[in-house]
Order: structure tokens, then sequence, then C-alpha cells
């Protein structure tokens, strides 16, 4: 029934109808026109301070998860990139540092190796004169080389043996030891016969001094060609403004054969006297490369053929000079060196040994004759068989013979030219040899006349290692110096003129008596003499003994390098003075431990 019909349904349904109509709903309160209305937690209504305007219309720039890029191969420019593939990245990068770090340490190590050997030790390196940097420590080992030169020249200054030289004249008074040239006239004659081999480097060393005249003069060191008249190489001149004893030293490439050294000169009226002349041919021994202040410091004056002499010293001095250790060797050795290679003094298991790579010398005379060969045109080719002991191979540089230039080929068609009469090669076909170039027609006995006195060293095909008698242990010191110094000692007796002849000329360091009860004690210095190699002890009587040190005059500084400890890299123990380096074990790139190892 519906409230029309007026019954009693229609009155209950109008009184309801008549409440609802009285009801009204609650007012906000605070609201602001135009906002949306909310709930709160009771379940009022409120203003939920928010209109139509602060909400975006919806469009399609409005993120969705099915836009999430989960992978790497996408090219799309505006989808984004998930969390997952972030964490991929994050391992890539990761393993690109490590890669990258890897590289630097490895590079880094290369470096290092290259600057101080295996990383725990240190070389360095210095003709006669090591000097150290601040990393050195520990024990200081050397090695030195062996060098065996050839002066070419008679340029003491005491004869003019082998001069042609009508302005030479030897120095008197205080000018003893020197010789004189005199430019009043003309002097392009004045010459020493030297066999000048095309495209060797030439080594000129003296020692001079001028008059100090104010004309220009000069005095020129020329390799020259007689036969062509033409000059082959000028070294640097000497000055007739310098009246200061000079070194000079200078080195030349020759442009072609010749056969003297002489001298000439520009201008006139003026002397110049010099002494200790040397000339090598630098690359017959191996030393093309080197430089003019190498040349300096390498050969003192010497005549004929020499090489680096021992015994010696090895002494290592601390920065201020405050500290020293020495190593005295006392074998009489020589050290030799062939182009190819040299003789070594080097220390191997905490021992000091001789390693001979190159034979006593020989001459051409003991060589053992093979054939002649005339099959060229213009040469002969004297064959002798090789050494037994030589190390056999045809490659260049492992025979040395004075005077002789070696041909680093075997093909007649390159050799067979008279500009090479004098040269030889070494050769393997058919067996072994050694091969003289000589001119048409020569003899076996016309040359052996000429060369056979001439000395012979090669290289041998094994080593022979000899341990050295030596004394005391080189410490090295942070930035010190270390020195090899030519050096004698022994005990020697007086003879019936208060005289000992000692095996070496130098210098008197020290000279030690011992009274009758055999207590040694220092002789002054005013109490001895040396001439040459006669020593004289004042008063001493025959058969007297005495105990001489002495720093000797040799010709040759030998190259010479030394090994130390890395101060850096090695660890001092506190307790038994021994050395250590830290070795690490490293774990899925964490420090797990590092273990110390010895370092000798």
């Amino acid at each position: 029934m519906d409230k029309e019909d007026g019954g009693d349904m229609g009155l209950i349904e109008l009184s309801l109808w008549d409440k609802l109509k009285r009801i009204k709903a609650d007012k906000v309160v605070g609201a602001v026109e135009g906002n949306f209305a909310k709930l709160d937690a009771n379940g009022n209504l409120v203003d939920s301070g928010h209109k139509d305007a602060d909400y975006e219309d919806a469009d399609a720039t409005i993120l969705k998860e099915a836009d999430v890029v989960d992978s790497l191969d996408s090219t799309s420019t505006t989808a984004p990139l998930s969390a997952n593939q972030g964490k991929v990245l994050d391992g890539k990068v990761n393993e690109v540092k490590s890669s990258l770090l890897t590289t630097k340490l490895a590079v880094n190590e290369l470096e290092r190796q290259a600057q101080i050997g295996n990383g725990a030790t240190l070389d360095f390196s210095g003709i006669g004169i090591v000097p150290l940097d601040a990393r050195a420590t520990g024990r200081a080992n050397p090695m030195v080389e062996g060098l065996t030169v050839t002066n070419l020249v008679n340029g003491k200054g005491d004869s003019l043996d082998g001069w042609v030289a009508p302005q030479l004249a030897l120095g008197t008074g205080d000018k003893e030891g020197f010789f004189e040239i005199n430019s009043s006239t003309a002097i392009t004659e004045n010459y020493y016969e030297v066999p000048v081999i095309s495209g060797h480097v030439y080594a000129v060393i003296v020692e001079y001094f001028a008059d100090g005249l104010a004309d220009g003069t000069l005095i020129r060191v020329e390799l020259y060609d007689s036969a062509s008249n033409t000059v082959r190489g000028t070294f640097s001149s000497m000055t007739n403004a310098t009246t200061e004893l000079t070194e000079l030293v200078s080195i030349v490439t020759s442009s072609g054969v010749g056969n003297r050294l002489r001298f000439n000169r520009s201008g006139f009226g003026s002397i110049t006297w010099l002494k200790k002349l040397r000339l090598i041919d630098l690359t017959a021994h191996g030393l093309a490369s080197i430089t003019a202040s190498d040349c300096a410091k390498i050969f003192s004056y010497f005549d004929g053929t020499k090489s680096i002499q021992l015994p010696a010293r090895v002494r290592s001095v601390s920065e201020d000079e405050s500290e020293s250790s020495t190593l005295y060797i006392a074998d009489n050795v020589e050290l030799r060196s062939v182009p190819a290679i040299s003789d070594k003094v080097k220390v191997v298991n905490g021992e000091v040994v001789k390693v001979q790579n190159v034979a006593t010398p020989t001459t051409i005379a003991n060589l053992t004759y093979f054939a002649i060969n005339t099959a060229l045109t213009n040469v002969d080719r004297i064959y002798f068989s090789d050494m037994p002991d030589a190390f056999r191979t045809s490659v260049f540089g492992n025979y040395q013979i004075n005077g002789m230039r070696e041909f680093d080929v075997d093909i007649g068609a390159i050799l067979d030219d008279v500009v090479n009469v004098g040269g030889f090669y070494t050769s393997a076909i058919p067996d072994e040899r050694i091969v003289f170039i000589v001119g048409k027609g020569t003899t076996l006995e016309s040359f052996l006349a000429s060369n056979g006195s001439k000395e012979v060293m090669y290289r041998l095909a094994t080593p022979v290692t000899t341990n050295l008698t030596t004394s005391g242990i080189l410490q090295a010191k942070p930035n010190g110096t270390v020195y090899f110094e030519p050096y004698y000692e022994g005990s020697h007796q007086t003879d019936a003129s208060s005289q000992i002849t000692l095996p070496y000329e130098g210098t008197i360091e020290a000279v030690y008596g011992y009274d009758e009860d055999l207590v040694e004690y220092l002789l002054d210095s005013s109490e001895y003499s040396l001439t040459d190699t006669t020593l004289t002890i004042t008063g001493a009587l025959e058969n007297e003994v005495f105990f001489v040190q002495m720093s000797r005059s040799e010709p040759l500084a030998p190259e010479m390098s030394v090994n130390t400890l890395n101060n850096e890299q090695v660890i001092a123990d506190t307790s038994n003075g021994k050395f250590y380096k830290l070795v690490p074990t490293i774990t899925d790139g964490v420090l797990v431990s590092q273990t110390p190892v010895e370092v000798v």
C-alpha cells in the first residue's frame, strides 16, 4: 500500500518521510569553496584541501608497469630501466673497475720491473763510479765488465817511433813527455801509419796546451788516405789560444779507407805541446755508440793493447762519506772482451767469481793454416781453421784481431775489392774458418811475416767460472756511491839497496813495517819514495818485510753495475739483520694474509 491509499502503512511511511524531510546534512567545518570533501577517520565529512585543478588529466605519459624495461637490449629512448637492470649494470661497472685495476697493476709492475729489476732489488750502472739512489739498502753486489782495447798510435811523448814528423820533436825540461809541434812551417806531413777502416768510429784523446799567440793557429787531427790524397775524418782542433793543459776528446766516423793519423794546421807561428795521445777504433771494440764524455771516463793513457786488470777494490760510501765498506779482490787476472761479449766479475750465490767468456789471447802465427783461395778477381783469401775451443758460429763480433777490420758477410762478390785487403771474416762453409782478405798473389809466408804477431782474441764456446779470492762485504747506502778502484796490497822484502820492486805502478797509500816483536807500525811518507815500480825504504836492511797498500795506475775504467735491495720493497728484520718482502694472499679481492719471504 502506498502512502496515498491512506492505510496504516501509509501512515507509517508518511511519518518516516516527514522525519526524513526534517533531517539535514551536517555542515563541513572550515570548508573551502570548490574543494572536494572527504571522510575523516570517524566517518565525518571534512574538506580534503584539494580541488579539481590540483590533478592532471589522465593521458599516455602516465607510467604503467608494462612500460618498464627489464633488459639491456632495448632501443627505446623514453622507456625506464628496471631496478634489476640497474643491479646488472652495477655489476658490469665493478667488473670494468676490476679489469682496469688489474691492467693498471700490471702496467705498474712492468714499469717497476723496468726500473728496479725484480721489484725487491735495484740495478744501478756507471763507468768506474756508480751512484745509488735513496732506495738502495742491504748488500751491494757489483758486476764488473771486461774490456780490451788497442791504442793505434805511439802517443806517450817519450819517443818518435812510428812517426813521420819533420815538424814534430820531443819536449825537454818542463816539457818532457810532450810532443812539440812547431807550426812556423807547413806540417801536413806529420803522421803515423794506422789502418783507417771505412765506416768505423774513431776516438782521439790527447792532452795539450799552446803558446797562446793570438794568430788564429789551429792544429787539426785528421784521418787521412795518402793514396787518394783524401781526408777521411777531422777531429776537433787544438787552438793556440789554449795555455792551460786541456784534454781534447773527439769522435769521428771515417768516410772511407785510409792509412794515416796526421796533424794539419791553419795559420803559422805557434807552438803546441801535446802528450798522452790515443787513437781508438771504437767500432772494432764494440764501442761505436759511446759518447765523448764516456771515452774520457774509460781511457787513460796506454800503449799497445790493454785489458781491465785486477786486483782491485770496490768501495761503497754513504752520501756524506761518513760510512764506507770495501770488497777486496786479490786475484791478478785480466778481464777481456771481444765486440760480442766480455769477461765478468760478479756475485753468484754470495761468492765473487770470474766468468771467463774470452780466451787467453793467441797470435795469427799460432792459427792452423788451411788453404789459400784465389777464385776472386781482385783479392785472394787465406783460410785458417777455427780455434777448437771457440764459439763455433760465423756471427759477427766473436773474434777481435788488432788492426784488422771484421766483415759481417761471407759473400765473395761483396768482398772482392782491394779496399777490403787487411780485413777478415769468419765462415761456417764448409767448416768453421777464419778467413783473411789479402792482395792477389800473397803467399802464406809473406802474410805471416807482416801479420803473424798480431794478437787474436775470441769467444769461448764454454765459459769458465772461477772463484776469486776476496775479503770484505759491500753494503749499499741510500744516495751513496760505489767506486771501482784498481788496488794492490801485499808483503815484500827489501833487497840490499833497501828497495822493493812492486808488480804495478801507482800511488802508495800506506807502508807498514814490523818491529822485533812483529808488532806492525805505519811508516811516515817521508820514510819511503816510489819511482815507477821501485819503492825505496829509507834505512831499511836487506830482507826486511814491509806491507804495501797502493792504488794502481790503470788505463781503463770498467763498466760496472751494482745490484742492491730496494728499501721500498723490503723490510729489515730488527733481530737477525736479514731483509724480507711481504707476499700477500688475496681471496675474492680480500687480503687474507701476508707472508714474509727473505730477499738475498
